[in-house]
């Protein structure tokens, strides 16, 4: 895209013996000048689509629910809302964010269910409370969506970082494969899907408690042609 045309293009020397991915980390870094051409696109997009972001925050801890608010706080894109749903709630206040307290199974997937219900409009994802989301993120899917509205599903790249910020594990997905799809594991996070097609298809199954964004993303991708899927090549 062209805001990734602004991302530096030589490797300092510095980093000749880091390993690939702390070198690609730092070819694609968030510069200054490029987060100031996100921004002016995220401007660009201010009837954009809007986003609801699910939350699972079981087995999470506070500090990990508050990093991933404060990764949503900073996103670059500004057209969303959060629904933090668990034992663990944010905070922080911020008027886009939304709490629903659970600790049995039934209560939890019957309150993601309710806010599928609540509004048919826009896209939907659900993250593990323990997620964190680059500052461009929402804006890298934003921009698919708009310019392609018959989209259904738009997917990134990802990879793992633990408590000391260390990232490693990267996932370059390839393009749209409905057979890598049927693994259950593929396209992963972070991926975005319409709220409408979410809640036709009868929204999250209780008894998959444990695998409840896989499982819809399974159903949904029966559906689906390569011409309804963006791939966003880039970790977010």
């Amino acid at each position: 895209t062209l805001c990734r045309r602004e991302s530096p293009s030589v490797i300092p020397s510095k980093t000749s013996q880091l390993d690939p991915y702390a070198i690609w980390q730092h070819n694609n870094r968030l510069t200054p000048r490029l987060s100031a051409v996100l921004k002016e696109a995220a401007q660009r997009l201010e009837d954009g689509p809007l986003f609801t972001v699910l939350v699972d925050t079981r087995d999470c801890t506070t500090v990990q629910v508050e990093t991933l608010a404060a990764s949503l706080d900073a996103q670059f894109y500004p057209r969303w809302e959060v629904h933090f749903v668990g034992p663990v709630g944010p905070t922080r206040a911020d008027p886009r964010f939304h709490y629903h307290a659970s600790t049995e199974i039934a209560t939890f997937v019957g309150s993601l269910n309710a806010v599928l219900e609540k509004s048919k409009e826009g896209y939907v994802t659900l993250l593990p409370g323990h997620s964190q989301l680059s500052h461009d993120a929402l804006l890298e899917i934003a921009e698919r969506f708009a310019a392609q509205p018959g989209l259904e599903l738009v997917y990134t790249d990802e990879d793992r970082m633990n408590e000391a910020g260390i990232r490693s594990n990267p996932e370059f997905k390839p393009d749209w494969s409905p057979t890598l799809a049927l693994s259950g594991l593929f396209p992963g996070q972070l991926s975005m899907i319409r709220r409408d097609s979410a809640s036709q298809l009868g929204g999250f199954r209780e008894v998959y408690s444990s695998i409840l964004w896989q499982e819809l993303l399974l159903r949904l991708s029966d559906q689906l042609t390569s011409n309804q899927v963006a791939h966003v090549s880039q970790i977010c």
